[in-house]
């Protein structure tokens, strides 16, 4: 993930994280700053020393502090970047646990369907929070969870035949 901000007094902040390794990369006006530990980061210009510090995550938001002035490089989820995923996530849930449902439209419940319905509901937020545009988060999130549930569907047709 790659967030790029031009602030009025450090110029341009890219920070950078690896989704996989949690590897956190801050550069100030095209200057790589030495990492000191995890979250922070050393800036010297001109014979002065800065102190960067990094706070937060890429769901939370990532703030960066400077002087005791916090800088938010990443915004933090919006309430229907969570809302969404996990509507379809308990809906999943309470449909699978309702026998009267299964017979309509068979999905499977438990830990196979828990695992399902958690990776959608992971997958969605992820994908939601890297685009931009509203529409296309609603397109994503539309996209995953039926795609989700067609996968608990599979998984439970399968299920089935090895019982018949």
């Amino acid at each position: 993930m790659n967030a790029t901000i031009n602030h009025e007094t450090y110029g341009q902040i890219v920070y950078n994280e690896s989704f996989w390794t949690g590897k956190k990369t801050l550069m100030v006006n095209g200057k790589n700053l030495t990492k000191i530990d995890k979250q922070t980061f050393s800036y010297s210009n001109e014979g002065q020393s800065k102190y960067f510090v990094l706070d937060g995550n890429f769901l939370k938001g990532v703030f960066l502090t400077i002087d005791k002035e916090k800088i938010q490089l990443v915004p933090p989820l919006k309430w229907y970047e969570i809302f969404l995923p996990v509507i379809v996530f308990v809906a999943l849930l309470v449909w699978a646990n309702s026998p009267t449902l299964v017979l309509i439209f068979p999905l499977v419940g438990g830990a196979i369907g828990g695992l399902i319905g958690g990776i959608g509901t992971l997958s969605s937020v992820l994908a939601m929070k890297s685009i931009k545009s509203i529409p296309h988060k609603f397109l994503a999130w539309l996209g995953i969870s039926i795609l989700t549930v067609l996968v608990n569907f599979l998984v439970t047709t399968l299920i089935i035949a090895t019982l018949v």
